[in-house]
């Protein structure tokens, strides 16, 4: 397995989508929401693929939960058969479609980050002229 490069922190993630044109950040959404790396090979568009895809995954651990609840509180009046069972169809689907779009956003950092990793290191070998 490659190495992995560290994602930029917060604020440097800002400042380089903020500098990204475009297209550049059109590319970074589609690697991330794809689970791919960047089209583009571009390592600092790759770190910012990464982290946006840390981000989604983060937000996909706990954001499955919202779904039930506002189902709990838009069935209510309905009575507590009809809370429970569509609280506990909304859980199940809503888990599912988390799971898998947790699993293509760690697809998509992991991928990104080996990306960036390989650029770098090529990178610091042909500066050393070890070649490509």
């Amino acid at each position: 397995m490659a190495s992995e490069a560290p994602l930029p922190s917060r604020e440097e993630m800002r400042s380089q989508w903020a500098r990204l044109d475009r297209d550049g950040r059109r590319r970074v959404r589609r690697a991330a929401n794809r689970g791919r790396e960047v089209e583009s090979g571009d390592p600092r568009e790759a770190l910012v693929a990464a982290a946006l895809a840390a981000n989604q995954r983060r937000f996909w651990r706990w954001g499955w939960a919202i779904g039930p609840v506002v189902v709990a509180l838009a069935t209510i009046p309905q009575g507590l058969e009809a809370v429970l069972v569509n609280v506990l169809f909304v859980t199940l689907v809503v888990i599912l479609l988390a799971v898998f779009f947790a699993r293509r956003s760690a697809r998509a950092e992991a991928a990104n980050r080996q990306l960036a990793a390989r650029r770098s290191k090529k990178k610091r070998n042909r500066r050393k002229g070890k070649g490509g």
